[in-house]
């Protein structure tokens, strides 16, 4: 029993990692069941057993080997500028968030997805940052910082706009930064 749990781990970890690379490389249309089940080595009835559905894979690998850091982590004072500093400093094309982002972005038009990361927007940014703030219209002004983000993201990790990006991250940081932190303090 010890023996096939191994083996089941090492298949979803193959499973996560083949897939990760795929869509990164092909992005989230181009990619099949099949395409992940050969390159990492199973049958796709077991990318099915264990993650149910493509979309759920490709949900799942955006959490796969993420270090990331918590981007609400703190006080609520300073905390836009937190939030940019954050995004900046994983916004590089080697960067896996960044990447992920990336490909995220890309797939966007499949509805499954696109209800999945609103709830994983709501779950994961909404959620803790309502909880952090005073004032009325909490939940929307959460998730104008949601849409702030992930505008943000999306200009330079998938349009690579080149304003943003020859830009010094500190005066990045200081005016986008005041702008989330404004929707964080307002109380009215």
């Amino acid at each position: 029993m010890v023996y096939t749990t191994i083996i089941m781990a090492d298949a979803k970890e193959r499973i996560l990692q083949a897939a990760s690379q795929l869509f990164k490389d092909n992005g989230y249309q181009d990619v099949t069941l099949r395409h992940i089940a050969d390159n990492a080595g199973v049958k796709a009835s077991i990318i099915i057993r264990h993650f149910g559905s493509k979309e759920s894979l490709f949900l799942r690998t955006l959490h796969h080997g993420s270090s990331k850091e918590d981007l609400i982590k703190g006080p609520i004072d300073g905390l836009g500028e937190r939030i940019v500093a954050g995004l900046l400093k994983s916004s590089s094309q080697q960067d896996p968030t960044s990447q992920k982002m990336s490909v995220l972005l890309k797939a966007i038009t499949n509805e499954q997805l696109k209800f999945e990361m609103l709830n994983m927007s709501h779950d994961h940014l909404i959620k803790p940052l309502v909880l952090l703030m005073e004032g009325d219209d909490k939940e929307l002004r959460a998730s104008l910082i949601s849409a702030q983000i992930i505008g943000l993201m999306l200009y330079i990790s998938v349009l690579d706009d080149p304003l943003l990006l020859e830009k010094s991250k500190h005066k990045l940081i200081k005016r986008y930064g005041s702008a989330i932190q404004d929707l964080l303090d307002s109380k009215d």
